[in-house]
């Protein structure tokens, strides 16, 4: 009996040494999107291959397993023992490093304990990916953990992220509706989960989220590639690490070695404890080695947010989901957190918000400051929201107070019914409400409006199909090229906004056209 185990022993090491020298397969187990070729004797990709492509890619993409599990079942016939597609397969196959070749041996000790039997075979198996998508995903992945909560209808591109400076506590989304002329607006605010259930000491004020996402993509945006300069590759160790474990795996193929040539039932305990504790070092090199080949191999995340951010404004709307579920995944790939101070003053809302960056990066603190008309990289003095004494300081109380003033001193009174004066009523309160740089060239495109339209029109003939006129006009004007399509959207949206405005005033009926984004109304 011995000596069959012996020799059966000595097979299977022969198998697993062929396959490691040769990559010749020593038996036929192999992962669903493999089939074996009886007369060539090797694995070669079924039509699942696609399917995992799939699953990796979007992962990468930044899109959660709820959203992949529903395109799978539209797409791909399901593969796997289950015969359907679930939630964990799609978990399995992510973790699974035989998508891009690698085949891990095992053997079973005297004990019974199953242990890996050497490093890894790379190549055993055709790849359906290469390694570094695989080691993305795994970034991807372990970013989106932190996203809490399944994708609704409406999705929160920071979810999980946002943390209220004063409190320590998570912002959540508060989500009130309210009817005006007839139709529901949905107003969406982030508050302090404190806040929410009446925890002591929690603050009480909250953000727009709309205005908070404008703020951060901006803030976003603006940043350079030498702002943000990842630090992986000069700095992730991966060469030493790689030393280091083939340095670990040379000792335990000596100390497997040793103990198989001892043929007494007892082995020396010595022995046997420096495995155990080499196998664990080495399992933590490897996890290590990962997490550095996933950081080289991370592509330009910042860049992938500007870029489905500028599709996302031409977007349809059955498209906008998706494309927001990608940002957020991004998005989790750079930031670690965002902590916002929130402040009220004379009835508004102003927040400074702190982005730190993750390990990944040389930069660790951005920020943003908003409030009414007001945009900025930051404000005045050093801040740091992580600190409680900075997250003390008052930071918008001479802002506000000044823009307060403005808006005093801005128009009042009853609207004037001519087009002409109406523009000059709208561009005062535009002045008190909006920074100096971003007023500069507000005036130029409200002329070209009125003079479109006439400055001695009666308000009451700007109509639907005035309005639509005006568009046609502007589409016009970028065809013949008298228009670069980026003026031609300023000039819409800041014409739009004007004439919002007299509606909202009563000198203007309502008009549908004004709720069609620029992009879309001049493509």
């Amino acid at each position: 009996s011995l000596r069959k185990s012996q020799s059966v022993g000595a097979a299977w090491k022969e198998k697993r040494r062929k396959a490691r020298e040769h990559r010749t397969p020593f038996n036929r187990r192999r992962p669903a999107w493999l089939d074996w070729d009886e007369p060539e004797a090797k694995y070669k990709l079924n039509d699942g291959a696609a399917a995992i492509r799939f699953i990796f890619e979007k992962t990468v993409e930044g899109l959660g397993q709820r959203y992949i599990l529903k395109e799978l079942q539209k797409q791909f016939p399901p593969i796997g023992p289950s015969g359907r597609w679930n939630s964990s397969y799609i978990q399995k196959v992510l973790s699974d490093r035989a998508a891009f070749g690698e085949f891990q041996p095992y053997r079973f000790t005297e004990d019974g304990e199953r242990v890996a039997d050497g490093p890894p075979i790379p190549g055993y198996y055709p790849a359906v990916i290469d390694e570094s998508l695989f080691h993305r995903a795994q970034t991807s992945k372990e970013k989106r953990s932190k996203q809490k909560g399944p994708s609704s209808q409406f999705v929160n591109i920071f979810v999980g992220l946002v943390k209220n400076a004063h409190d320590r506590q998570p912002m959540h989304i508060q989500r009130t509706t309210r009817i005006r002329d007839g139709q529901t607006i949905v107003d969406r605010r982030l508050v302090s989960y404190g806040h929410l259930r009446s925890i002591d000491g929690s603050d009480p004020v909250s953000i727009p989220y709309e205005q908070f996402e404008t703020a951060i993509l901006w803030r976003l945006s603006e940043l350079k590639p030498s702002d943000l300069i990842s630090s992986a590759p000069q700095n992730d160790g991966l060469d030493s690490l790689q030393q280091e474990l083939e340095g670990i795996t040379k000792r335990l193929s000596e100390l497997e070695e040793a103990l198989s040539d001892i043929t007494s039932k007892q082995k020396p305990q010595a022995i046997i404890s420096a495995v155990h504790r080499l196998e664990q070092q080495r399992d933590d090199v490897r996890n290590r080695i990962d997490k550095a080949k996933a950081l080289r191999a991370a592509g330009d995340p910042l860049r992938e947010v500007c870029s489905v951010f500028d599709l996302l404004a031409d977007a349809k709307e059955e498209e906008r989901n998706e494309l927001r579920m990608r940002i957020r995944g991004k998005i989790a790939e750079i930031l670690d957190e965002i902590v916002v101070k929130p402040e009220k003053h004379f009835g508004r809302v102003w927040v400074l918000a702190q982005l730190c960056f993750g390990e990944q990066y040389n930069c660790y603190l951005k920020h943003v400051a908003f409030g009414p008309g007001y945009l900025a990289e930051g404000v005045p003095g050093d801040f740091d929201l992580d600190n409680k004494r900075d997250c003390r300081k008052v930071v918008f109380a001479s802002i506000a107070a000044k823009k307060s003033q403005a808006d005093q001193q801005g128009f009042c009174g009853e609207v004037p019914d001519s087009v002409g004066q109406a523009a000059s009523a709208w561009l005062k309160i535009a002045r008190s409400q909006m920074s100096k740089g971003s007023f500069r060239v507000v005036p130029s495109k409200i002329a070209r409006f009125v003079e479109f339209l006439g400055k001695n029109t009666h308000l009451s003939e700007i109509t639907d199909a005035r309005w639509n006129e005006w568009t046609r006009c502007l589409k016009n004007e970028i065809v013949t090229q008298k228009l670069e399509f980026s003026t031609a959207r300023v000039t819409y949206s800041r014409a739009r906004e004007m004439v919002r405005w007299l509606v909202d005033e009563g000198k203007v009926e309502p008009i549908a056209a004004l709720s069609i984004s620029a992009n879309k109304a001049l493509t």
